[in-house]
């Protein structure tokens, strides 16, 4: 993900077709979540607007940067924690 206080630009999965002006909500590793629209996509990348300029992208970007495996941890101890509630 390529992160600015004005908007992303990302990798789709395959089998995404989003059209220009359609809304958006991206959602962050931490739970927030980011309000836009599509600005431009273009084969496998997407362009999004947000609604509202971010004060700073800082704190995003060090979440971001952690990489897929602290993220598929976090989501596993999550997984872990809903099953452990559940019994």
């Amino acid at each position: 993900m390529d992160l600015s206080t004005s908007g992303a630009q990302l990798r789709l999965a395959n089998g995404l077709v989003p059209v220009e002006g359609d809304d958006i909500t991206l959602r962050l590793v931490d739970g927030r979540h980011l309000t836009g629209s599509v600005a431009w996509s273009d084969r496998d990348m997407l362009g999004i607007s947000f609604e509202q300029e971010l004060p700073s992208v800082e704190d995003v970007l060090w979440l971001e940067q952690r990489g897929a495996d602290w993220f598929y941890g976090c989501v596993r101890a999550q997984e872990r924690h809903g099953n452990d509630r559940r019994d």
